[in-house]
């Protein structure tokens, strides 16, 4: 999302808390029109640069990342539970978690790279990664204290983000405990380098 007063764009990836986070930065400015609440920084840097004219460099920018198999099963109890889903990908492959995983090992890298499963495809472009405020999706008062900072504002840091209950909502509840020890090796071959990203920032 693009927020043209702020000069700040926020790169909503799937299952991070994003509508929460967007629900935030709407009290401080109206993002722009017509851009898709999943764009990619490729496609964000276009429409600053070529549709409003202005400049990508003159905007902060940031995201969410969530630890990749935690995010994956989310993102599939999501497109289970949605007519529309994202990318239609689970509804698509797979009627159980274990039968999608199955199948999404078996595809190549660029039909895979179709249905958008890796949180690297929307932050970086030609293999560079432009953003240099990455926040934790398990530690979102950071992100929240970022943003008061940045919009200089004392808005109440003490908000949740009540993840247990949205999980209670779920009607196809799978978690990491429902995987079998192959799945779980399947899904680390997968989601390869999203793992190595993740652990590269936030584990020490």
């Amino acid at each position: 999302m693009i927020y043209p007063k702020l000069k700040l764009v926020f790169i909503h990836i799937p299952k991070t808390a994003g509508l929460f986070i967007e629900s935030i930065l709407n009290r401080y400015d109206t993002p722009l029109d017509s851009v898709h609440v999943h764009s990619t920084i490729e496609e964000i840097k276009k429409i600053i640069n070529n549709r409003i004219n202005d400049n990508f460099k003159n905007y902060t920018c940031f995201t969410i990342i969530r630890e990749p198999i935690s995010r994956y099963i989310s993102l599939y109890n999501y497109t289970k539970t949605n007519d529309t889903g994202i990318h239609g990908w689970s509804n698509k492959w797979g009627k159980s978690l274990k039968k999608n995983i199955e199948i999404m090992s078996s595809l190549d890298l660029k039909t895979l790279k179709n249905y958008k499963i890796y949180q690297l495809d929307y932050i970086t472009l030609n293999n560079n990664q432009y953003i240099n405020n990455i926040f934790n999706f398990n530690n979102l008062d950071k992100v929240l204290k970022w943003i008061s900072n940045y919009c200089k504002s004392n808005f109440n840091i003490n908000i949740t983000y009540n993840i247990k209950n949205k999980i209670n909502t779920q009607t196809l509840k799978y978690t990491i405990d429902s995987l079998s020890i192959s799945d779980i090796n399947k899904l680390n071959k997968l989601l390869k380098n999203d793992i190595l990203f993740y652990n590269n920032i936030f584990i020490q």
